[in-house]
């Protein structure tokens, strides 16, 4: 362990002189940045009365051994000395910072969201009959709303310059849906619907000449992350940066339904009547990312912050589309060279990229307890998404297994919790 430790601070000191405590979305293992008198000097110096240094330590002065109580009590933590020297975490000599009375090994936090997404492509499905040209309604009008979820964190310190964390959240499902309604039967979809029928009944019975059509989307939202952290090992005030290195699964779930009932029913009325196009496409990232974090101290207890993080992902993506009536009876295309009955299903794999940044501040209310908040954008691309893969011709079914993995998506919104140590 102890060889660990050593090649993780030589590492940190290459790569983020004096960084500070990371975590999500709070700081990862974080001592209380007060600004004690050892944060404001070197560590290296003992001092006068006169504020000047009075002479160079010996090197038993400036690295005192794990269990020499004394020295810790004389130089790094007064009369807190022996729990930061005495416990495991504090007892290198590398580890002759900010001690204070904070020292720990574990520490978790708990987190509310409230996030949305930006708005799904647009895909027009209803005209109105005495004009082709007047495009009434499209995909986009099932626009989701803000939802709530939740996060947390926990994490391990494994030496005095790292930890290693665990993080998960999640959203509500993010749901929305849309109609549009013709009292006199007068919309039509502009998607082409020949060569398809249900037990002998033409599609166009169905989406043409309809009383109302329906839009309704749902998004499922996952994401777990393990990540290496750096922790402090330098002053604790001002400016501090450090970074992350970690593995990463997000899920990122699309379901959307474009409904008609036919003209002279109403919904609800007589299933045989309603027919449902569903699009489900599923994603499943899973890779690499890195990241930073940097916190300015605004006072001895409260900082801004910034965590920056991007990562490249293996997408796993799945579609499964259904084309049925209210009533079960599955789609059949009646296409002279071949007839192909829905439902269809189909499979990919491409590369997909996520980018995710978090602004917030935090504020200590003792050495073990601090509150934080903020805002989260994510952004991820090369993903596949409902409404991208409708195909002109909804008959053309090598076209539907044939799935567009182009599309993107942002998701942002707040963020607010507490976070402990222990």
């Amino acid at each position: 362990m102890r060889v660990l430790c050593l090649t993780l601070a030589a590492v940190s000191a290459l790569g983020a002189a004096g960084a500070s405590a990371y975590d999500h979305p709070s700081r990862a293992p974080a001592q209380l940045r007060a600004a004690s008198p050892r944060s404001q000097i070197s560590p290296y110096w003992n001092v006068s009365d006169e504020g000047q240094p009075a002479h160079a330590p010996s090197v038993s002065e400036s690295y005192p051994e794990a269990g020499h109580e004394g020295a810790y009590e004389e130089g790094y933590g007064g009369a807190h000395g022996d729990d930061c020297g005495g416990g495991d975490c504090y007892n290198d000599a590398m580890c002759n910072e900010c001690c204070d009375d904070c020292c720990y090994n574990w520490y978790g936090s708990l987190a509310a969201l409230i996030m949305t997404r930006d708005r799904g492509n647009k895909v027009f499905t209803t005209y109105d009959n005495n004009d082709i040209n007047n495009q009434v309604f499209h995909t986009q009008e099932a626009d989701v709303d803000w939802e709530g979820g939740f996060e947390f964190t926990i994490g391990r310190r494994i030496c005095c310059t790292h930890g290693l964390e665990f993080t998960y959240w999640t959203l509500d499902r993010l749901e929305s849906s849309a109609n549009y309604y013709s009292a006199t039967d007068e919309i039509s979809t502009p998607l082409n619907v020949g060569f398809l029928e249900f037990d002998g009944q033409p599609a166009a019975n169905f989406f043409d000449s309809a009383r109302e059509h329906r839009i309704s989307r749902e998004n499922e939202v996952h994401s777990l992350e393990l990540n290496l952290v750096q922790l402090p090992f330098d002053s604790c005030g001002g400016l501090n940066v450090s970074y992350m290195l970690g593995v990463r699964y997000f899920r990122f779930n699309e379901d959307l339904t474009f409904a008609s009932v036919a003209g002279g029913s109403e919904f609800g009325d007589d299933p045989a009547n309603e027919v449902y196009l569903e699009v489900d496409a599923h994603n499943s990232l899973i890779g690499f990312q890195m990241g930073a974090r940097a916190d300015y101290s605004l006072t001895s207890n409260f900082r801004v912050f910034g965590i920056p993080k991007v990562g490249v992902y293996y997408n796993r993506i799945e579609e499964v589309v259904r084309l049925r009536t209210g009533n079960g009876i599955d789609g059949l295309t009646v296409a002279p060279a071949t007839a192909y009955s829905f439902p269809r299903d189909g499979a990919k794999d491409d590369v997909a990229f996520l980018a995710q940044l978090d602004l917030g501040a935090e504020l200590d209310l003792s050495c073990n307890c601090t509150i934080f908040g903020g805002y989260r954008a994510v952004a991820i691309s090369g993903v596949a998404l409902s409404d991208q893969q409708i195909p002109a011709i909804l008959a053309d079914v090598p076209e539907w297994e044939d799935i567009d993995s182009n599309g993107h998506v942002i998701l942002h919104g707040a963020f607010g919790g507490v976070e402990f140590r222990y």
